[in-house]
């Protein structure tokens, strides 16, 4: 058997494809690369009919509305036993009206921290995290606020 695949690329996900030989070996499943590259080629890749030779493509929940013309429902697929590892709440984002169209492979959750000596109080909204970084910013030395600054650190916390 070989499952044909098409993968987003970049340091977070190339190691794990490196370890694709080993699920081969272990499974005695074949896995052909018929796609990798960055999001913005992957997206192209997908609108292509080259696309539909595919049978797993690895993309970010956010994009599978969008590309849901090529994805199948999982739910008849796979035993609710091997979802009890996810969280209700994890499942439901990858949700398409209800249906299960990806299964997460991991969880991007951002966190706030704040300096005590700065500010009394965290920022219950954007707003006040804009003031209060304001607030204290005296460049060269201190900033009032600092976001992960580059590849997709940046972009996928937009």
């Amino acid at each position: 058997m070989t499952v044909r695949v098409a993968l987003i690329s970049g340091p977070m996900y190339d190691a794990l494809y490196a370890r694709l030989s080993y699920f081969s070996q272990e499974r005695g499943i074949e896995v052909e690369i018929v796609f990798t590259g960055d999001h913005p080629a992957l997206n192209t890749f997908l609108a292509t009919d080259a696309a539909a030779a595919c049978h797993l493509v690895s993309t970010h929940t956010k994009y599978a509305p969008s590309q849901q013309a090529l994805l199948a429902p999982l739910d008849a697929l796979l035993n609710p036993a091997e979802l009890t590892d996810f969280t209700p709440q994890l499942l439901a984002l990858a949700r398409i009206d209800g249906q299960l169209y990806s299964a997460p492979r991991n969880v991007d959750v951002r966190l706030l921290h704040y300096r005590t000596d700065l500010i009394d109080h965290a920022p219950a909204t954007w707003d006040e995290l804009l003031d209060l970084a304001r607030a204290v910013n005296r460049p060269p030395d201190l900033y009032g606020f600092l976001f992960p600054g580059m590849e997709s650190g940046l972009f996928g916390a937009l």
